[in-house]
């Protein structure tokens, strides 16, 4: 009988109730959160693990299947954040961002020890001493200077560098004394916190110098030697000869070995040379190559007298170049002012290759246009001043000896080169134009130049093409 009621399972019609059955079942299981069902609400813990030198906020977070999380990671002072992991997540400044949580993850924050570098240091040089500045560093406790006189100075290498030379725990702003002058320094600072040092700063350099200040007054005139039955000797006074120029003045004080000078040059003279920025050339000693550079002495762009106190240009022997000694100019002046009543020529000079107008007046706009040694207020100079740089004993030597048959540049050519090259091309113009009276009449046309193979001022006719140097000063010398 039992048999009877014993359902056929594979009948058909009992199969399909039989699959109804199971989605009943299965969708029961679900509701109740149970069976290993669907788990779309299901959320997650997201954790912090922060080392030693920061924190981070919020220390955890729940956060629901597929969201992200979003945390705030600050260092403490002196730290800086070294490395961000675990979630997926990405860091954007201080800001940690994890992916999408699928299930339980732990964020790890590691920090590291770190201090900004000073920012905007400067080096001010003065007289045996550099004043070095710069912007403070939020957290620094102390900073550290180190320098040396040679390029690339860093806190790993200085003791490798001439002069090498670290100094600890200084202040902005640091006066770095007892340093030489003319010599060039190099430094870079570091800031420090605890045992941590900074990064350090961008190297500067300054090159510290004495306040200049001219002699004053003019040039003597070279003459350090005496004449004696009509033949140069180099006793002064000369016996029987008394009371000669070279018995006097500088040059006299020079011979004796008893003249103090700022720089150098023969006889009583006193000259600097001059780098492209009008700064002191480094290295004095060096002899004149057109090849040369200025940095190692053997080339360089102006001269400074510091007896006057005048800056001179230096020429050059170029073709090519618009200070090209043997290049030659008309005078040009139309300041009604300055000019006696006539302009002069313009542009009937030989200056080829110059790309200027070959006159006066154009070939001092193109050297202030082109700033000569950090300046823009070139001139002609006086005859005053032409007859200042004059050498008379060089002068003197010529005359007295009979074989000479081309003179020397009357200048001191150690300081001023290629000035005189041969006989017609020692003339070279002033900015005087001649106020001259000849047959009852003003000679405006005419202006004044310095003969510097017989040291002597002449006029002519502004038309006549002669060689230029320019000058500069706080004042001409009349």
């Amino acid at each position: 009988m039992i048999e009877k009621w014993l359902i056929d399972w594979e009948q058909p019609m009992f199969q399909c109730l039989k699959r109804l059955l199971c989605v009943v079942l299965i969708a029961g299981l679900a509701a109740c959160g149970g069976g290993g069902g669907s788990d779309e609400t299901q959320s997650f813990t997201v954790s912090i693990f922060a080392y030693n030198g920061g924190a981070v906020t919020p220390a955890q977070v729940q956060v629901t299947r597929g969201q992200s999380a979003e945390f705030q990671v600050t260092p403490d002072k002196g730290f800086r954040i070294q490395s961000v992991s675990g979630c997926n997540a990405v860091l954007s400044g201080q800001n940690y961002r994890t992916g999408p949580i699928t299930a339980n993850c732990t964020v790890n924050v590691g920090f590291e020890p770190y201090i900004a570098a000073p920012g905007n240091i400067q080096a001010e040089a003065g007289d045996g001493q550099i004043t070095f500045s710069w912007d403070s560093v939020n957290g620094a406790e102390a900073y550290h200077l180190y320098y040396a006189t040679e390029a690339g100075i860093t806190p790993d290498n200085f003791t490798t560098l001439a002069n090498g030379t670290w100094v600890a725990e200084v202040s902005s702003p640091y006066v770095l004394t007892g340093l030489e002058n003319y010599t060039s320094y190099y430094a870079t600072i570091s800031a420090t916190l605890g045992e941590h040092e900074s990064p350090w700063t961008q190297q500067v350099v300054a090159r510290p110098q004495a306040p200049f200040s001219p002699v004053g007054g003019l040039n003597d005139t070279g003459l350090d030697s005496c004449v004696a039955d009509n033949e140069l000797v180099s006793e002064c006074p000369a016996v029987g000869f008394p009371g000669q120029d070279g018995e006097h003045g500088r040059d006299a004080l020079a011979r004796a070995g008893q003249l103090q000078k700022i720089g150098g040059g023969r006889a009583g003279f006193d000259f600097t040379k001059l780098d492209a920025n009008g700064e002191v050339l480094p290295i004095q000693h060096q002899n004149w190559n057109e090849q040369g550079n200025e940095a190692d002495g053997t080339r360089w762009s102006c001269v400074r007298d510091n007896v006057t106190g005048l800056i001179w240009e230096v020429k050059v022997n170029n073709t090519n170049h618009l200070q090209h000694w043997e290049h030659s100019y008309s005078w040009y002046n139309p300041d009604s002012t300055t000019n006696s009543g006539d302009a002069g020529v313009q542009n009937d000079g030989v200056c080829l290759w110059s790309q200027i107008e070959c006159d006066t007046q154009a070939y001092v706009q193109a050297i202030n246009e082109n700033g000569l040694c950090g300046a823009q207020n070139w001139r002609l100079p006086t005859r005053q001043e032409l007859l200042s740089i004059i050498d008379h004993n060089v002068i003197l030597a010529d005359q007295t000896n009979p074989g000479s048959i081309l003179p020397e540049a009357a200048v001191d050519t150690d300081y001023l080169p290629n000035m005189v090259f041969d006989w017609s091309r020692t003339q070279y113009w002033s900015s005087s134009s001649s106020a001259n009276w000849l047959y009852g009449r003003h000679q405006s046309e005419q202006a004044w130049f310095v003969d510097f193979a017989f040291a002597t001022p002449v006029t002519s006719n502004k038309g006549w093409d002669y060689q230029l140097i320019l000058v500069r000063s706080g004042s001409e010398i009349r």
